[in-house]
């Protein structure tokens, strides 16, 4: 796989994690450290893009989360050979996601022992990918002041106590601050707050009190505490109001109090003597819900009937869902079964909690049981009915709960709740893509909507191009029906995928993935929209990402001049770097043997092609000597397109080192006419061991073989010499001429300069031979 085609793994948590950017050949990373509150469900998404569900064999495949906190390491959780193996409660990894590349570990209820460095660690066949994000774990604090209201005399002494608790981390402010006409004051004296305590789930409380004395100045001042906690935006601030009276005249207290007793004595024997003989009022039902109940999660309503006398009770609970009639979900009567016995000189009612008939709702949504009873001085009674609630938005929403009592009288008492059902809205963080977007390399741009429900939701992307003109490029329906723009070419340039996973409470967390080939013609500064539409809480909201597309340059081998490596000769090293966009933030660095080298280095000029990439040769010169054969030399480019810089090696194996040539010696030293003569020199220090020597006489190659002897290898100097002779017998037209040798060395000619040596051959001394008398004779005749 190419380590420019990025796998993302992108992933975030829970109001946490930025992303992970996971591929198969090389890993990349980037996290944002976030604060995931106590409680939450974290998500930690690892996405490994590329992988086809189709083709990909879960066997080959095998992933590990692991931990590093202060209890040390461990592993959370590891996938192998199509085997789950959770160490963590509530950790989970789904193995259909795990097909189309999504790793994401579900971890529930997140505590503060969850706090630690965590390690996604992904196996594919024989490639591995590794990177660790940092898990924070917070708690808000929650504060009390009590009283609310304090009624002081003059002179008397009363405390406020500020109790904030269930807060992490440690760490937390409190401050007693006095406010009096506007004026606002600290508070420092009379202050006593206590050390930190600490909770079974890692959390802590403390207490603060503040001791008052008040004067009558005093009166409607207004004391605040305030805490200050790195969970907390700004200072939470809660207030008391202290109000201040003058002591009265006791004697004039204790006749109102007297007048007093005297008045609530006659109420007590009216109202008992009116409910006793007159029937009493009508029974009370109250019905006590939250203002809106959550999609799928649980909740219990209570109903109390208060007021009850008659033994003989009928209770109806109905309930009314849209565009449908009142059904009958709880039924409950008792005839005989109220029994009556002394109980400390009263008449006690005891009523059994098994005569009703139990819940009924077809949807299963509402839950009813009797609770309690409880019998009452009066001769009255009272019952409360516990209701669980599972509520569904689409089936519950604005339904109406009825409660409807007979208790013998002529119309029966009824009460009615409307009862509200929301959902969650989603959350998105910004569009999650590769640090470095390239051209014509595969891109995912990653859109993260969590923490939503119920699921229907609408998902469009859009495109706005530097033109501005704005289209939609791809839409999932609530039923997550996908539409993709169609292309006018051979495919689609656009494809899109879901990974989705859903907590216990129905939360949903998606993953909304567009996948394209970028270029720089259609992508390079265009805007890419993420947008999302909920249904359930009519909802809508967007992220944007801005593509900067870039083009990785290539290299090419590093080429000589000249093709061979000639010791101290001059060499040239080149590498074409070709296909990269931008112009400007290209830069090129030679390093020999891992040294950077800043003499002997230049970059040519730039081109560009037609499609507006850009090429260039870089070169460095320098003169090779023996000491440098098994040297690297690395051709390092770095730009805007490349995650890491890219480098071109090139190794000097062999330097071709050409022989020194001793002086060409003859023997005899004066060759004779007509007698051999050999002729003979020494070629030392050269390298490689191969070579070819050739006899030149003048300007022309001697074509017999020459003599040469087996080369000998010096230890020390790890070079080469050998013995080259030439044996011929000499003619007159070789007096005065020029012999030298000349040696052929891995494509390497070469003639050594003023070491030939010039044939002079020994004198002849002049003979006469007898002349005959018939040559006589005939110069004679010739003479006649």
């Amino acid at each position: 796989m190419n380590c420019n085609a990025c796998c993302i793994c992108n992933l975030p948590f829970r109001l946490f994690l930025g992303f992970l950017l996971i591929q198969t050949d090389c890993l990349v990373l980037q996290v944002r450290n976030e604060e995931l509150f106590i409680h939450d469900r974290g998500i930690l998404q690892c996405y490994i893009h590329g992988m086809n569900s189709t083709e990909t064999h879960v066997e080959d495949l095998m992933v590990q989360w692991k931990v590093t906190s202060s209890g040390g390491d461990k592993v959370l959780y590891t996938f192998k050979s199509g085997k789950h193996d959770a160490k963590r409660d509530g950790a989970k990894i789904t193995e259909g996601e795990l097909r189309k590349g999504n790793a994401s570990l579900s971890l529930p209820n997140v505590q503060v022992d969850d706090e630690g460095d965590y390690h996604c660690i992904v196996w594919f066949n024989t490639s591995k990918s590794e990177d660790k994000l940092k898990v924070i774990v917070s708690a808000r604090p929650q504060i009390n002041l009590t009283p609310k209201e304090v009624h002081l005399l003059v002179g008397n002494e009363k405390s406020l106590d500020c109790t904030v608790h269930g807060y992490y981390p440690k760490k937390i402010g409190i401050t007693w601050k006095r406010i009096k006409d506007g004026v606002e004051t600290a508070v420092m004296g009379d202050v006593c707050t206590g050390a930190p305590t600490s909770n079974d789930d890692g959390t802590y409380n403390r207490r603060s009190r503040l001791r008052l004395l008040p004067s009558i100045d005093d009166n409607g001042t207004v004391y605040t505490c305030e805490v200050i906690h790195k969970t907390l935006f700004k200072p939470a601030v809660t207030e008391s109001t202290l109000f201040v009276e003058e002591p009265r005249d006791m004697l004039l207290d204790l006749l109102l109090v007297v007048t007093g007793i005297g008045a609530a004595v006659i109420v007590v024997l009216g109202l008992h003597w009116h409910f006793r003989f007159n029937g009493g009022s009508p029974p009370v039902i109250d019905i006590v819900t939250p203002d809106q109940l959550k999609h799928k999660e649980k909740t219990r309503l209570s109903c109390q009937m208060s007021g009850l006398r008659s033994k003989c009770i009928k209770l109806f609970l109905k309930l009314k869902r849209r565009k449908h009639d009142f059904i009958n979900i709880f039924e409950w009567e008792n005839k005989s079964a109220i029994v009556t016995r002394k109980c400390d000189n009263t008449d006690e009612t005891i009523i059994p909690l098994n005569s009703g008939m139990g819940s009924c709702d077809p949807e299963s949504s509402f839950k009813v049981k009797i609770a309690s009873t409880n019998c009452y001085s009066d001769g009255t009674y009272s019952i409360a009915c516990e209701i669980s609630v599972l509520p569904d938005y689409y089936t519950d929403h604005d339904s109406e709960l009825l409660v409807e009592l007979h208790d013998g009288q002529q119309n029966p008492v009824r009460k009615s709740k409307k009862i509200c059902v929301s959902g969650v809205k989603p959350r998105m963080s910004g569009i999650i893509m590769p640090p470095v977007v390239n051209h014509n390399e595969v891109v995912a741009l990653t859109c993260p909507i969590i923490g939503f429900k119920p699921r229907p939701a609408t998902i469009t992307w859009y495109k706005i191009d530097r033109d501005g003109q704005k289209r939609e490029i791809v839409k999932v329906d609530a039923e997550n029906k996908q539409t993709v723009e169609a292309d006018t070419g051979k495919r689609a340039k656009y494809s899109h995928s879901l990974g989705e996973m859903q907590a216990d409470d129905a939360t949903n967390d998606v993953m909304s993935v567009l996948i394209f080939l970028p270029t720089l013609k259609e992508d390079d500064d265009s805007t890419y929209i993420c947008k999302v539409y909920h249904e359930a809480t009519k909802y809508t909201l967007e992220r944007k990402a801005i593509l900067q597309v870039k083009a990785a340059p290539k290299l090419d081998f590093v080429q000589l001049s000249p093709d061979v490596p000639v010791a101290n000769s001059p060499l040239t090293l080149s590498c074409k770097i070709h296909s990269y966009f931008p112009k400007d933030n290209l830069e090129v660095f030679w390093y020999y043997d891992g040294k950077l080298m800043e003499e002997g280095t230049n970059v040519g000029a730039v081109s560009t092609t037609k499609d507006n990439l850009h090429y260039c040769t870089s070169a460095f010169n320098f003169t090779p000597t023996w000491k440098d054969v098994g040297k690297k030399f690395t051709c390092e480019v770095k730009h805007g397109g490349l995650l890491q810089p890219k480098h071109m090696h090139w190794t000097l194996e062999e330097l071709v080192l050409v022989p020194t040539v001793t002086e060409i010696l003859s023997d005899p030293p004066l060759p004779e006419l007509g007698k051999p003569v050999t002729l003979h020199c020494l070629l030392k220090n050269y390298y490689p061991k191969d070579c070819t020597v050739a006899w030149i006489r003048g300007f022309e190659r001697i074509d017999d073989r020459e003599e040469i002897s087996e080369p000998v290898f010096n230890k020390d100097t790890k070079l080469y010499s050998r013995e080259v002779h030439k044996t011929f017998i000499p003619t007159i037209d070789d007096n005065g001429t020029e012999f030298t040798v000349e040696i052929v060395q891995s494509g390497v000619t070469h003639r050594p300069p003023n070491n030939g040596y010039t044939m002079l051959l020994k004198a002849q001394s002049p003979t006469v031979s007898k002349i005959s008398t018939i040559s006589l004779m005939h110069q004679k005749s010739v003479k006649q």
